[in-house]
């Protein structure tokens, strides 16, 4: 059975994040583990620590204590993390590690490392990086050289917001770079409340029918910046409003202190952890979110999910969710806030506020509609299924290599077709022997009356160990999965079916600019059109897209992807049906 081992600093990320990561990985067929700190760092309470444990029990998912400190710097603690997880990595062996969170994200890769080299995939989700637009100074020289080094050791790297998307995308070194949409918030599980529940929920909450309520839900963290709402309210005395806080840490006692100070005990109240986050949202009338930092905000995706009017802080994460820009506002400045509050609820009643604001909960909500857990549930289960496929395609050109004993640098050129005058293989032979690089090794899948005279053309120009002639095969899909490139050098082709499997497969392509193939590729969009009687367009040709890196090929390739897409059997089919509704008669 494949292995597939999920591993967090923090067990809370298990919990909140990863169940359904789990899932999925169990409906596809692999026996999971889970590697984290189950005892120090969580955000969730011993009890809920201790129910994670018996729901991986249940799903027969294995979980390791791992020590992970949330301190980068605690280099004792996190090297105690680095040898445990290593005894891990030793004792199975993984098809896919999948890590998350900065601290687990940088042990791992460099644990794992190694096994990559056999065939371990290594993905990593970066929850908001912690360099970002508006970072400090010391969040770019400690974390930016980590997660730049790291990617190296990255064959997947997950991004959830667009700015770090766009970032990992220019900076950062996996193999492959892709954004999803966040971990997902199930629709599902939010419904519009009826006026008697809300009632009920804003009478237990000693509000009037007409004082606003205002909700912010969050750590009481200086990341979570609770400070600057309060400081903003403070500044305004023009309408009745009552503001609530859910939310447990370490600046308790502070917030209580400055809601004193600033004369707000009696409209500024602190509620500790709730269980009934959704039922708040929906009665709050106004949701407020001020952080300094996120990735892709789970606490503001409910607001929006509940339809309540929202204020967030105009930071990375937060403007995927929210694009008015009439309600965004900087989170550094107070005055920044207060002026918003004033435009939105001066001299308003609440039901003008609401009413006033209904259309953007709509557009919000739509919105948020891409953000679906079914969604990023079929992006991720996506993502899992490539990397499948990647270990198959990597296992079938370890084979292939080793079958042919060739080196870790050779680049595959690709051919299928008959062994005739018209499929002109002789062409890329001629263009090896001037391009004379060992690294280059030519397969063709066919047989037919030329066998001997290319073989012999080979030898005659030195390249013979460079040229393979496979005979019949009934394996070409899988050929086309090692293969660096395909070339089809034909004189002459209708329509030629390997050259659009070959550009199904995602591969670099060069052929010949004749009729048929001018249908099929866009010069150097995903290929090239060399003419088929010159070499020398050939040899060009080649030493592009062997001087391309590997990933740059695979990009390239890509593209023939989706140029296929207009010549799938599906479009033919309605293409087929139209013929055959024609009224000839007319």
């Amino acid at each position: 059975m494949k292995q597939a081992l999920i591993v967090a600093s923090v067990a809370s990320m298990i919990d909140q994040f990863n169940m359904p990561n789990i899932r999925l990985l169990k409906d596809m067929g692999y026996e999971v583990s889970v590697a984290a700190n189950f005892q120090n760092g969580s955000t969730c309470s011993n009890e809920k620590i201790e129910k994670l444990k018996e729901n991986l029990k249940e799903l027969d998912v294995n979980f390791y204590q791992i020590d992970f400190s949330r301190n980068v710097l605690n280099f004792i603690g996190n090297l105690k993390a680095f040898n445990q997880l290593k005894r891990v990595a030793k004792s199975i062996k993984f098809d896919l590690v999948h890590c998350h969170s900065p601290i687990g994200g940088l042990i791992t890769r460099f644990v794992f490392n190694k096994y990559r080299k056999s065939g371990t995939k290594v993905i990593y989700t970066a929850h908001g990086f912690h360099f970002f637009k508006g970072a400090s100074l010391k969040n770019w020289l400690i974390f930016y050289p980590i997660e730049k080094i790291c990617s190296y050791l990255t064959d997947v790297l997950i991004t959830i917001n667009t700015e770090d998307y766009a970032l990992a995308q220019k900076k950062m070194k996996a193999k492959q770079i892709c954004y999803i949409h966040g971990i997902g918030i199930d629709l599902k599980k939010f419904h519009s409340y009826s006026e008697e529940e809300i009632l009920t929920k804003r009478a237990e909450l000693n509000l009037s029918d007409n004082e606003i309520m205002i909700l912010s839900v969050g750590e009481l963290s200086e990341r979570k910046n609770h400070k600057i709402v309060i400081e903003a309210l403070s500044k305004i005395k023009n309408f009745n409003f009552k503001y609530f806080i859910v939310g447990k840490g370490k600046l308790k006692s502070y917030l209580e202190q400055i809601i004193s100070d600033y004369n707000l005990s009696d409209r500024v109240r602190l509620l500790d952890f709730r269980t009934d986050v959704s039922e708040l949202c929906s009665a709050a009338d106004f949701f407020i979110f001020p952080s300094l930092q996120e990735g892709l905000p789970v606490a503001l995706m409910e607001a929006i999910a509940c339809k309540t009017v929202v204020l967030c802080s105009n930071i990375r994460g937060n403007t995927d969710l929210i694009k008015a820009k009439k309600y965004l506002f900087n989170p550094s400045n107070s005055d920044d806030l207060s002026s918003a509050l004033l435009e939105f609820l001066e001299g308003k009643t609440r039901e003008q506020f609401l009413n006033e604001n209904k259309m953007q909960t709509d557009t919000n909500y739509e919105n948020l509609r891409k953000f679906d857990l079914e969604k990023v549930f079929t992006e991720n289960q996506i993502l899992y299924n490539q990397i499948g496929g990647g270990l198959k395609s990597l296992y079938q050109r370890l084979d292939f290599f080793s079958n042919f004993h060739l080196s870790d640098d050779t680049i595959i050129i690709f051919s299928v077709g008959e062994l005739n005058k018209n499929k002109n293989h002789e062409l890329v032979i001629n263009a090896l022997s001037k391009i004379q690089d060992k690294k280059i090794h030519y397969f063709i899948a066919g047989r037919g009356a030329l066998e001997s005279y290319l073989i012999n053309l080979s030898k005659k120009l030195n390249i013979s160990e460079n040229v393979h002639l496979l005979g019949f095969r009934n394996d070409v899909s899988d050929l086309y999965k090692v293969a660096d490139m395909y070339i089809h050098p034909s004189f002459r082709e209708g329509l030629s079916v390997a050259v659009m499997e070959a550009m199904c497969s995602g591969l670099p392509m060069i052929c010949s600019r004749i009729r048929g193939n001018t249908d099929l590729i866009e010069n150097e969009n995903g290929g090239f059109l060399v003419s088929p009687s010159s070499v020398d367009d050939m040899v060009e040709s080649i030493a592009t897209i062997c001087n391309m890196s590997e990933k740059d090929r695979k990009k390239f390739g890509e593209k023939n992807k989706v140029i296929m897409k207009n010549f799938s059997i599906e479009q033919v089919m309605i293409e087929t049906k139209n013929i055959y509704q024609l009224d000839v008669n007319k």
